[in-house]
């Protein structure tokens, strides 16, 4: 850090704020159904700047007040949240309570400016994790209280413009997801299904399908091996409290959406958890499938060599040799099978398929292998070319890096020096 201008002070947490350690509550008094207080346990319940209620406890030993700024301190140590209101933490986060010397909103954006600092002090082979004494001991830049209002309104104007350049990024990803369905729904559909015979059913009911094709059930794409098909360990058997930063990946549903499995602070757990749940794991070649979601259905081949472990709103299918797990991702995602995963989702709040009915209520329309392999050849190549034009127009960690840069300048004093304009993004 440059030296900082007159009037301000490098000053430790213990100095400025009040520093509340988490505390964790008896395992006995969590609870999913509202009763008690919300209780976080760490950054997996991090939103963009609130938390979101996972749980309750009755029981809270330690408690953060509304506006608080939320550190987590092990497994990453770093990422804030600010508390929206009362809530118990665990000891994976700490409060942060702003003094009389310190602006609450200017806390939150002086941490996040100093989180790699806090994060280089962590200790630990499991997992990494800083004491409350380095935590009260983390020092930030405090300028007198009209400048850090006057950075907060500077930080906050520049950083929408970044947020609105990551919207923009993000949306042109979401139509990339669309086109990936359409394409999916046209290769395989469009194929499956040739114009002649649209409309016309099968003596089951069913779309009648070309020559060549034929309706396939989860069972027989399986091998009619039952531990083939299955979903994520549910409840005790796997919990926040087994995450950890290195070790054996977990797959959730979020990564089979994007296609991306080890993305930065994606949680691990140990392998020897890993070893009690190898009825769970996911393997190279093995088909995901998400169970939950509006609507639910999306698809993708776990690529890594590295098994991982699904968690509880996935499935997962191991096909036999017959069929093309490449394949088998995009006829799951076409308007054939879709249309049927629909038909069997249940739930208001929350829509879901469950095992037994995507065991017996999902047929896939498969041609001969070598075609199956023409068409998955034919898909990638289009996704290919659109990605590219995609991740070639604006990178999100070319936003990122803007981001942190606006951040060191904001807390150095040289933000009326460097300037964030649209042109930087």
């Amino acid at each position: 850090m440059t030296e900082l201008p007159s009037g301000w002070k490098l000053a430790p947490l213990a100095e400025v704020t009040s520093v509340i350690l988490g505390q964790s509550p008896p395992g006995s008094s969590y609870n999913t159904i509202g009763e008690g207080i919300p209780f976080f346990q760490g950054k997996s319940e991090f939103g963009e700047l609130h938390p979101s209620v996972r749980q309750w406890t009755t029981s809270g030993t330690k408690f953060a007040e509304s506006g608080d700024v939320l550190v987590s301190v092990r497994a990453p140590v770093g990422p804030t949240n600010v508390a929206d209101q009362r809530c118990a933490i665990g000891r994976g986060l700490a409060a942060l309570r702003a003094g009389p010397e310190v602006d609450p909103a200017y806390l939150l954006w002086a941490m996040r400016a100093t989180a790699p600092t806090l994060a280089s002090k962590a200790t630990g082979t499991t997992f990494s994790a800083v004491t409350g004494a380095v935590l009260k001991a983390h020092a930030i830049p405090v300028a007198p209280l009209d400048e850090q209002q006057r950075i907060v309104a500077t930080l906050e104007d520049h950083l929408s413009r970044l947020d609105a350049a990551t919207s923009s990024i993000t949306h042109a990803r979401t139509l990339s997801a669309f086109f990936r369905r359409s394409l999916a729904n046209d290769v395989s559909a469009g194929w499956a299904v040739t114009p002649e015979l649209r409309g016309q059913l099968d003596a089951e009911g069913r779309p009648l399908l070309g020559p060549g094709w034929s309706w396939k059930s989860v069972e027989e794409i399986t091998g009619g091996v039952k531990s083939n098909v299955t979903i994520g360990p549910f409840g005790s058997n796997l919990k926040v409290a087994d995450y950890c930063e290195s070790g054996t990946p977990l797959v959730f549903v979020r990564n089979i959406r994007s296609k991306e499995f080890l993305p930065p602070g994606q949680p691990h757990i140990s392998k020897e958890k890993a070893a009690t749940l190898t009825g769970h794991q996911a393997v190279k070649g093995d088909v995901l499938v998400t169970k939950m979601g509006d609507p639910p259905g999306d698809s993708a081949v776990y690529p890594l060599d590295e098994p991982a472990v699904i968690t509880s709103d996935c499935l997962r299918l191991r096909p036999t040799g017959d069929f093309l797990p490449e394949y088998l991702g995009i006829a799951i995602e076409s308007g054939l099978v879709r249309s049927q995963i629909l038909a069997i989702t249940s739930g208001v709040a929350q829509k879901k398929v469950s095992l037994a009915r995507f065991r017996r209520g999902v047929l896939i329309p498969c041609p001969a292998f070598s075609m199956q392999v023409e068409m998955a050849d034919r898909f990638n190549s289009a996704i290919d070319a659109t990605q590219r034009s995609i991740n070639g127009a604006r990178h999100l960690d070319r936003v990122d890096a803007l981001r942190l840069g606006l951040l060191d300048a904001a807390f150095n004093g040289e933000l009326g020096v460097r300037e964030v304009g649209s042109a930087d993004v």
